[in-house]
């Protein structure tokens, strides 16, 4: 092998619809060998955090703490989407996190704790929390908030 390697030549490729080949007949999928892709490690590594769309259901949520319902909705590689559904009177213990952690207060309302001040808040308000500070919530009425964390918070995947 002499010189330089020459380079690779690629054609455009794309996704071809089976209504674009109406002459050709395709053979069924293997579900046997489908069902093992889905259902391997490295394929769920891959998609993980790859669900760039979330459809609204009442499935999927937790009770991190007695009156409040976390969900959580979509990820992607730096960022976390959940839903709390809190209950008026319950409260979110003063605690930190590394996570930087921005809100969106849907309905209701709630009193923040930060640094010794408070900052009560009503629908349509928002509030950014650097990471590693100590925060903590009481909840005046029944309220929905929609909250985005970063990085991904893994335990709450």
């Amino acid at each position: 092998m002499k010189g330089e390697p020459k380079p690779l030549e690629c054609q455009a490729i794309r996704w071809v619809s089976p209504v674009e080949l109406p002459d050709i007949e395709l053979p069924p999928p293997d579900m046997e060998i489908f069902g093992k892709l889905l259902n391997s490690k490295i394929f769920r590594e891959w998609m993980k955090g790859k669900d760039m769309f979330y459809k609204k259901n009442s499935d999927g949520y937790n009770t991190p703490v007695k009156g409040v319902l976390l969900k959580s909705l979509t990820y992607g590689e730096k960022t976390h989407m959940c839903e709390f559904i809190l209950d008026a009177g319950s409260a979110i213990p003063d605690h930190s996190h590394p996570h930087e952690q921005t809100g969106y207060l849907v309905s209701g309302r709630i009193e923040f704790v930060m640094e010794g001040k408070t900052f009560e808040a009503e629908p349509g308000d928002s509030w950014s929390i650097p990471g590693n500070m100590p925060h903590s919530a009481n909840v005046i009425e029944d309220s929905v908030i929609v909250e985005v964390f970063s990085p991904v918070r893994e335990e709450y995947l």
